[in-house]
């Protein structure tokens, strides 16, 4: 060179022209990076979930073809769970006999990621809705994007067609939440109720809850139950808040009271439940609002009615008591009849006592002793 003090170095590799090379290449060095891939959710005929005991599925890629693996039996393009090794399924919570479990069904489209980009180590990150998939239809009816103010989770029984459904309605004016079995119509509806939407709207159907199903219900609460139409806005206070009911009770019961000390005066019987309704109310406990007995306390301020087109049949192996801050009235279109085992006590403190027979004759008869 031109500068005797720069120096310069030169390395060449010779291959002959009538030699074939490669380049050196190492299956488990040189893998390629793989990046997202869609596969579709696969298992043995006839079967709908098809998992281990991990909740890892089997898949088979999109990109494969039949021509592809004839060399293996057609394992990777054959629909069944000879097409991979398991699968690894994300979820959003993973817990040691706990956490969230949505496991993909056969056929379902899936997308696999790979950790560290290794296509050995392959994980399914999440589901798509495609061509043969449609989005989800809740209560089976409508679609997107008329249904777009619906969001929830909807099943589907396993080889069947019914299905449970969590859905949130945040229609404008019509949000609602609804908990629902398909079996039996059975619900717990929530909200501002509407019909299930076929389109963005729907009619009303009510307002505040709705437990319903088309079979049997039952509602069970061992430590005791309250149901009441006393407003509570806003759910401020306690849940077993009842002092208006309370109060009404000791109310009568002190009314009750007074009158059993009249007739006792009178020299005829006094009220055997008075003491009885006392204690009742002192199952409701103000300060810490729960009862001290498995109760059952229904309390409204405007009224409680009984309906049937049938019977209605009162049981007690106690005491059966009825107070009134007015009148208590009997009407029968047909027979009033009363039997009691021991004695039949009545007694009015100011207006006195009538009976009168309408049609027939008034017949009293003491058949065991004189009348007086």
């Amino acid at each position: 060179t031109a500068n005797p003090e720069e120096r310069q170095a030169n390395q060449l590799t010779l291959q002959r022209r009538n030699i074939k090379t490669v380049p050196e290449y190492h299956p488990l060095q040189h893998r390629p990076t793989a990046h997202p891939q869609r596969a579709r959710v696969v298992g043995p005929e006839g079967e709908e979930i098809h998992v281990d005991e991990w909740g890892r599925i089997k898949v088979r890629f999109l990109f494969t073809r039949n021509e592809d693996h004839s060399h293996d039996g057609g394992a990777g393009s054959n629909n069944n769970d000879t097409d991979s090794a398991w699968v690894d399924v994300l979820t959003p919570w993973a817990g040691e006999g706990y956490g969230a479990r949505f496991l993909p069904r056969i056929g379902e489209i899936v997308v696999i990621d790979f950790f560290d980009g290794n296509i050995d180590r392959p994980f399914v990150t999440g589901r798509l809705h495609e061509a043969q998939r449609s989005p989800t239809k809740f209560d089976d009816q409508g679609q997107l994007p008329d249904t777009k103010k619906l969001a929830g989770i909807k099943s589907k029984e396993y080889q069947g067609s019914g299905y449970n459904q969590l859905r949130f309605d945040d229609t404008t004016g019509q949000i609602s939440a609804q908990l629902q079995s398909s079996h039996a119509a059975s619900q717990l509806n929530l909200g501002k109720l509407s019909h299930p939407k076929a389109q963005a709207e729907s009619e009303d159907r009510g307002e505040g809850f709705e437990l319903r199903t088309d079979q049997w219900g039952a509602i069970r609460a061992g430590e005791g139950l309250l149901i009441t139409t006393h407003a509570q806005a806003q759910a401020e206070g306690d849940h077993l808040e009842a002092q208006t009911a309370k109060q009404q009770l000791e109310g009568n019961q002190n009314n009750a009271k007074a009158l059993s000390e009249v007739a006792k005066n009178q020299q005829t019987d006094e009220l055997e439940s008075v003491e009885q309704l006392k204690s009742f109310a002192e199952q409701i406990q103000e300060k810490i609002a729960r009862f001290e007995q498995a109760m059952l306390l229904l309390s409204s301020p405007n009224g409680i009615g009984l309906s049937t087109s049938e019977d209605i049949h009162l049981s007690a192996d106690g005491q059966l008591n009825q107070f009134a801050g007015d009148s208590i009235n009997l009407t029968t279109q047909k027979n009033l009849i009363v039997q009691a085992s021991q004695k039949i006590s009545l007694f009015a403190a100011q207006g006195g006592i009538k009976q009168v027979a309408g049609k027939g004759k008034v017949e009293i008869q003491a058949q065991g002793d004189g009348a007086d």
